[in-house]
């Protein structure tokens, strides 16, 4: 199973009540994905950074974002999710799918760290 396709049955299963197995499908996700690089299909766009002093978007232009670019992370072409969605997967399933608030990486679950989503590829740090 493709591990957002294991996030979205988690959410579905959730959703419809059925948290026994929202529970083993969480089990039955891998440890770690593999990343692989893929090609970039669409066009960077290009952002003026020049005045650009710290990166603050509100939660319309971060959602505006990742709608833009289909909730896929642009260099592995993965399906990325909104840390929100991860923590209420946490909250209704703590044993198998965990969560800590420092994202301490022997206690999260591994999917906070490859999944989550980010805005960071609007505005390089560099």
């Amino acid at each position: 199973m493709v591990y957002g396709d294991a996030i979205k049955k988690i959410t579905d299963l959730i959703t419809v009540g059925n948290i026994y197995g929202a529970r083993q499908v969480a089990l039955g996700m891998p440890p770690r994905i593999k990343r692989k690089r893929a090609e970039i299909t669409k066009p960077v766009s290009v952002i003026d950074v020049s005045n650009h002093k710290a990166r603050r978007y509100n939660s319309k232009e971060v959602m505006k974002i990742f709608v833009r670019d289909g909730f896929k992370d642009r260099y592995t072409n993965l399906r990325i999710v909104i840390p929100p969605a991860l923590r209420l997967i946490s909250e209704i399933i703590p044993i198998e799918f965990p969560f800590h608030k420092n994202w301490n990486e022997n206690v999260c679950h591994s999917s906070y760290y490859d999944l989550s989503a980010t805005i960071d590829h609007a505005v390089p740090v560099a």
